[in-house]
């Protein structure tokens, strides 16, 4: 593909709070064009681990339980937003895509508007890009046009489109 393809150097950077000096020193290893921010996990006692690995079904977690998730992981992204240097904040709406998709709850998450509101404007004011996430993106959109829409009123302007692609199989799977 030479002279045809341009190949960028990037990482997916999550958990930035949990490990600041391990993230730094990740940071520092090799030159990067693209460092996405994310949060797969709130940091809670009880969820201490990835949402991807909590089991969310009725009968195990109650929806005031889901409601101080959210409260959490809003909380850990709004820190972590502004704790580093990167250029896209990766999948803000993704606890929802688990939460939702998996699960069957129902979520809302403009009920936590002022906290996403919250960590738009960071996005907004680093000069970094917000990513439209289209895993799933015909099963899941998961209010996304909401966020976007906060994010535009906000003054936010720059959209980078991601799809969590872990494997080459996955390459526009769902799309």
């Amino acid at each position: 593909y030479e002279g045809s393809l341009e190949i960028y150097t990037g990482i997916e950077l999550g958990e930035y709070l949990f490990s600041p000096k391990n993230a730094s020193e990740v940071l520092s290893l090799s030159p990067l064009d693209v460092v996405l921010c994310s949060v797969h996990g709130a940091v809670w006692e009880r969820w201490g681990r990835p949402y991807s690995k909590i089991e969310f079904f009725e009968n195990e977690v109650t929806d005031a339980e889901i409601n101080e998730y959210f409260i959490d992981y809003f909380e850990t992204l709004i820190k972590t937003a502004d704790a580093f240097d990167y250029d896209v904040l990766a999948h803000i709406v993704c606890p929802a895509r688990y939460i939702t998709g998996r699960y069957g709850r129902k979520t809302e998450l403009m009920d936590y508007k002022e906290a996403i509101a919250e960590i738009l404007k960071t996005v907004i004011r680093r000069g970094a890009s917000l990513e439209m996430n289209v895993a799933g993106f015909q099963k899941y959109t998961m209010q996304s046009e909401d966020i976007f829409s906060l994010y535009r009123d906000l003054g936010g302007k720059i959209v980078t489109i991601g799809q969590d692609t872990h494997k080459p199989d996955m390459i526009a799977q769902d799309v």
